[in-house]
């Protein structure tokens, strides 16, 4: 196991740590940052709607709400901070849902990848200014991040099961199924320039406020 990856399992699904290692195969090599991952069996810093989070730690992140239990992994043995902390709260790992789990932890170590080779284009996309009716995922960074995701749940789980999986979410009355049509229509292998992409409505977004 990586000497640069930590990880923690407060889930009591087993099967879980098997998935773990298998979708990190699809993102190596990882950049050499320092990385814990905490698969949580509480919902804490997480809003309602979310799967993962992945957190650039620094000391103001460091303070922000984590409980002490998720606050004393965050540092080494010799006290110093980690790079980056990947989390999944309880509502994406202690529901059995395997599909899930391996879509969030890859979606979550696809900006780490991002924020580790072209960190000012992430802060970039970040700032984009979404316009009407568009989604979170209309985003260049968080396109990408998609798009690693259903690669790598192709990959770990199989295409047919993935998207037996999607259909299943677009069901009437299933949450975020506008979310699970986008990612129907995603092909995994798509080749697909976030950077560029940033760039572009960057400098778009320039012209337009100088009119």
């Amino acid at each position: 196991m990586d000497e640069q990856i930590k990880s923690v399992f407060k889930c009591p699904d087993l099967q879980f740590e098997r998935f773990y290692t298998r979708v990190l195969d699809q993102f190596r090599p990882l950049p050499p940052r320092r990385v814990v991952c905490y698969f949580d069996d509480q919902s804490v810093c997480c809003g309602p709607s979310e799967r993962g989070q992945f957190v650039p730690l620094d000391n103001k992140n460091n303070r922000i709400c984590w409980p002490d239990d998720v606050r004393k992994v965050l540092r080494d043995e010799g006290g110093n901070l980690l790079d980056v902390l990947i989390y999944l709260p309880g509502s994406t790992c202690c529901i059995g849902d395997a599909a899930l789990f391996v879509m969030a932890f890859a979606h979550e170590l696809q900006h780490f990848v991002q924020w580790a080779s072209s960190p000012d284009a992430l802060n970039a996309s970040k700032k984009l200014s979404l316009p009407l009716g568009a989604s979170t995922w209309d985003l260049p960074h968080e396109r990408d991040a998609v798009i690693a995701s259903k690669r790598a749940a192709a990959a770990v789980i199989g295409p047919d099961e993935v998207a037996e999986y999607t259909q299943t979410q677009i069901g009437v009355g299933c949450p975020h199924a506008d979310y699970w049509a986008f990612f129907k229509c995603i092909a995994p292998h798509e080749q697909y320039d976030w950077v560029r992409e940033t760039e572009r409505l960057s400098t778009q977004k320039k012209h337009t406020l100088l009119g």
